[in-house]
């Protein structure tokens, strides 16, 4: 009987299956370790030792707790139950901190029982791989990803603010009525960054004036309203808006508590209602230019559950400044125009004189803004006990400078006409005192006429210096001009100027205009001296009064209803 022997199996290049599986064992580019019952390393091979920052050899014996002590705990409960129930765990995530230099750890594992040749499970097998470079590839790839969303969102947020404020700019600019715009300003806030706004202006007594209170619903508006005006702001508050107008500092509240609200309450009622408003973050901040702070404006979040931050209040601070300027700007152009119609006021008669025999009426209609003294003027006086003067002039130019020149000449008119001197020696004394006392070239166009009524008519005698000629309008419908052009005053010493003689029977008129008349429409049309005539021939008024308005009319029509020029228009009329 033949005896039968167990030979080990080869691999064709001679090496026994133990010494292969040995090599791969050694070799795996993963980590691999077997752990016996008490979960105690028992093999290690080299990567294992690399990823845990330890030689094989001091693994032998020791527990993972022991080995790694900053090791994610969740790796012994892992083995343990691999161990206990028998199934494998595969492609388990932990993360901690082995012995190997660097940060922690991300350490992919899979875990399977490890069973003797009875079926019995002897301990467990363990395959790790290192991912900690592909996580933090994720990580910064995510970060990436996250910092671009954020500075997608703060550029969309900053083009909604810009778009705001440029919004809130536009509103500011379109009337000079503050309040109104205010009004508009405060609806605009609503709700974008704010679910209430109201507005306080600071009264020369200190006191605080509300303004306007939005909110979307107008129940609400209606109840802080009540509130505001059952519980006035107290003035020497410590905290919002008196303060703020004391101080001039902002103030943001990025939560307000039941607390802030009981602290500032004065009575149960008060604080009921303060409740009932629902304010959840508030920012109040000043309106302020050229250094005086001039109202405050509230902002409070409360259906919407925002809460303010500092780039809120940066955005709330922007607003407030610019209709801070708005109002500043609505106040000094207020304050420029009651100077301006002053000054005006102060170069025109206050009146016309009554004359015998002879019916006055004058028109003058400044161009511009409303904020600057235009250079026409007309004054009327008695020289004497039958003899009155009337004068009418341009001098060039607007504003302060030229209301200068204007005064000088309107003033030394006045001063130095007479009913015995001449036209001409009154014009050319008004020049020589504009050459005189002014240093500047500005010059001025003046028609003198002095008016003597008599029986049966009015002898006018007229002396130009410049000025359009004056129109005499008969009784008949007929027009004609009256004097004789002269030279601009305030030019040369010695203006060459005329006394023309006219007489003015019962229905007549003598017209006296500046150039704003003829010139309305320039520099697209302009009226030459005969369609001036034919247009003024067109009138059928017969009384002062109506013939200045019709003249004032024409000139306006030229210019299509918008003048670029101040027009001034005096008529004397010879009563029937």
């Amino acid at each position: 009987m033949r005896t039968k022997t167990r030979t080990s199996r080869r691999t064709p290049a001679g090496q026994p299956d133990d010494a292969l599986l040995e090599a791969l064992f050694e070799g795996a580019p993963i980590g691999a370790a077997f752990l016996d019952r008490e979960l105690r390393y028992r093999r290690v091979n080299e990567k294992l030792a690399e990823i845990n920052g330890v030689p094989v050899e001091a693994h032998i014996g020791r527990t993972v707790t022991e080995l790694l002590p900053d090791m994610d705990p969740g790796v012994s409960e892992q083995l343990r139950s691999v161990l206990e129930t028998g199934e494998p765990a595969v492609d388990v995530e932990f993360i901690g901190q082995t012995r190997a230099p660097g940060d922690a750890r991300h350490l992919s594992t899979a875990i399977y029982p490890v069973r003797g040749a009875d079926g019995s499970c002897e301990g467990v097998g363990v395959v790790v791989l290192d991912i900690t470079e592909r996580r933090r590839a994720e990580f910064e790839r995510m970060r990436a990803h996250e910092n671009e969303r954020v500075a997608r969102e703060e550029a969309e947020l900053a083009a909604r603010r810009a778009r705001f404020l440029a919004e809130a700019s536009a509103m500011l600019d379109q009337s000079l009525d503050y309040e109104a715009t205010l009004r508009s300003v405060s609806r605009l806030a609503v709700p974008w960054i704010a679910d209430w706004c109201a507005v306080d202006m600071i009264e020369t007594d200190g006191r605080l004036r509300r303004v306007t209170t939005a909110h979307v619903d107008p129940a609400k508006v209606d109840l802080a309203r009540e509130w505001h005006e059952r519980h006035p702001p107290n003035l020497r508050a410590a905290s919002g808006a008196p303060n703020v107008a004391r101080t001039g500092r902002s103030e943001i509240y990025p939560v307000i508590t039941d607390e802030i609200l009981a602290a500032g309450a004065r009575d149960a009622e008060h604080l009921a209602m303060l409740r009932a408003l629902g304010m959840r973050s508030a920012m109040v901040v000043p309106m302020g230019a050229r250094g005086r702070t001039l109202g405050v404006i509230t902002f409070i979040a409360a259906e919407t559950d925002r809460s303010y931050g500092d780039d809120d209040l940066l955005l709330a601070e922007e607003l407030a400044r610019r209709a801070a300027m708005s109002i500043d700007n609505a106040r000094l152009y207020s304050e420029r125009s009651y100077v301006a119609r002053t000054l005006q006021d102060s170069l025109l008669p206050p009146h016309l004189p009554e004359i015998p025999g002879i019916e006055l009426a004058a028109r003058y209609r400044p161009v511009g803004e409303g904020n600057e003294v235009g250079g026409d003027f007309y004054d009327a006086f008695q020289l004497g006990d039958e003899t009155w003067g009337v004068a009418i002039g341009d001098v060039s130019g607007k504003g302060a400078a030229a209301a200068a020149v204007t005064a000088l000449v309107r003033y030394t008119l006045r001063a130095i006409a007479d009913a015995g001197r001449p036209g001409s020696e009154v014009l050319r004394l008004v020049n020589d005192a504009m050459l005189r006392q002014r240093a500047d070239s500005r010059f001025s166009t003046v028609a003198y006429a002095r008016l003597r009524p008599g029986r049966d008519g009015v002898k006018v005698s007229i002396a130009n210096g410049g000025h359009p000629l004056p129109i005499v309008l008969r009784a008949n419908g007929d027009a004609e001009f009256a004097g004789r052009p002269g030279t601009l005053l305030g030019v040369v010493p010695e203006p060459r100027v005329h006394d023309d003689d006219v007489e003015l029977w019962k229905g007549d008129a003598l017209v006296l205009y500046t150039d704003g008349v003829p010139e309305a429409g320039a520099p697209g049309r302009l009226l030459d001296d005969d369609e001036l005539l034919d247009a003024v021939r067109r009138c059928e008024a017969r009384d002062a009064s109506a013939i200045a308005e019709y003249v004032e009319a024409l000139a306006v029509d030229l210019a299509g209803g918008d003048p670029n020029d101040d027009i001034a228009v005096v008529v004397a009329h010879v009563r029937d």
